[in-house]
């Protein structure tokens, strides 16, 4: 399996109301890069532009739902964190100021014996509602907007993106039906984008 084929999502078909629809996402604003924020909480860096995931929704048929006849009020879209081939989570990492060191002086053998801990990786709102806009073109669209992500570390990234709607979720709770396979309706990732220390950061882009 090729990088471009884990990248593509997949497409589950849910039930409500009686209406059968299939939902796919694609990702309207690529991310290109970020400034690393470190492991401080003061000086955070957002993704560059912020990533725009649109949902397409269509009948079982195929045939496109209009926006305007869909209730939006409890989709969300959750951001995760990957490798750049897309086959790893990338989404916590080691706080290095909790790894083990030797303890001050020249002939001193005493070590930490704490466990290193983990830490979030991508930092800001990982979860976006949906917006019902226009696009350039006048078209309306049901969008999600990650507008303060930020990457703790420095490296070339991918963002997950994983669609699901409560309502339906709820729905299908009240039916009895309990398995969490279910919860994710549409998967796609972003294309690869760096982010780099303070030093080698070239600027934000013109987006």
């Amino acid at each position: 399996m090729t990088v471009s084929d884990r990248r593509i999502h997949f497409i589950m078909e849910t039930h409500s109301e009686q209406i059968a629809y299939r939902y796919r996402l694609e990702v309207s604003q690529e991310p290109v890069r970020a400034r690393m924020c470190g492991f401080g909480d003061k000086d955070r860096r957002p993704i560059d532009p912020p990533p725009v995931v649109r949902l397409i929704v269509t009948s079982t048929d195929g045939t496109p739902v209009s926006e305007s006849s869909i209730d939006h009020s409890m989709m969300i879209v959750h951001a995760g964190l990957w490798s750049e081939d897309c086959t790893e989570e990338r989404s916590l990492v080691i706080n290095p100021s909790t790894i083990p060191t030797q303890s001050a002086g020249p002939s001193s053998t005493v070590m930490s014996l704490n466990t290193p801990s983990s830490t979030r990786n991508l930092m800001g709102h990982c979860t976006s509602s949906a917006y019902v806009l226009n696009d350039h073109s006048g078209q309306q669209g049901i969008y999600f907007i990650f507008q303060d992500l930020s990457v703790r570390t420095e490296g070339t990234f991918t963002l997950k993106f994983s669609f699901c709607n409560v309502k339906e979720l709820m729905v299908q709770s009240l039916n009895g039906f309990t398995s969490t396979r279910g919860s994710v309706a549409a998967e796609v990732y972003s294309a690869p984008f760096k982010v780099y220390s303070a030093k080698k950061f070239p600027g934000m882009t013109d987006k």
